[in-house]
């Protein structure tokens, strides 16, 4: 188990990593997920039999498989009890994963009925005006739906 201060720092060390910023429409947010959830000691959950970090279609299909899907609150009451949970959204082409930030409070979303919902720690992507989404932000800025949650640890 983790303390939600280990996952918070072990999210402000990627999130400062330059290398994981998007560029030429390239976004980084498997290898990001990888970085975080190897520095909590799930070095190998993200990555396939020949070693390599799974893209984040590959990563949701394996939650899906081995995790517990939770619901907003119930994710959001594990993130801040140092459980490591990942918010994940398959796409036709590349999908997108992010890890739950342990976060005193939730926000509420006016794109998903008005739901409060968790912040992640978020890589990859940019709003409509080009700017970088990645940061701690609250999850309906970072994914386009509604993403699946899942607990890969207490």
């Amino acid at each position: 188990m983790s303390t939600p201060s280990e996952v918070r720092r072990a999210c402000a060390k990627i999130l400062a990593r330059e290398d994981l910023e998007p560029h030429d429409g390239i976004t980084y947010c498997n290898i990001a997920l990888h970085a975080i959830m190897s520095y909590l000691g799930l070095q190998d959950f993200c990555v396939n039999e020949k070693r390599e970090v799974m893209m984040a279609n590959d990563i949701a299909e394996k939650l899906e498989n081995t995790c517990k899907e939770l619901g907003f609150t119930e994710a959001f009451e594990a993130a801040n009890s140092g459980g490591i949970v990942v918010a994940a959204m398959k796409m036709p082409i590349h999908g997108h994963v992010a890890l739950l930030y342990p976060f005193p409070g939730l926000y509420t979303s006016g794109k998903w009925q008005r739901w409060d919902v968790p912040c992640v720690a978020n890589i990859g992507g940019l709003d409509d005006k080009g700017a970088s989404m990645d940061g701690i932000r609250p999850i309906n800025w970072c994914f386009g739906t509604k993403p699946r949650l899942w607990l890969v640890r207490e």
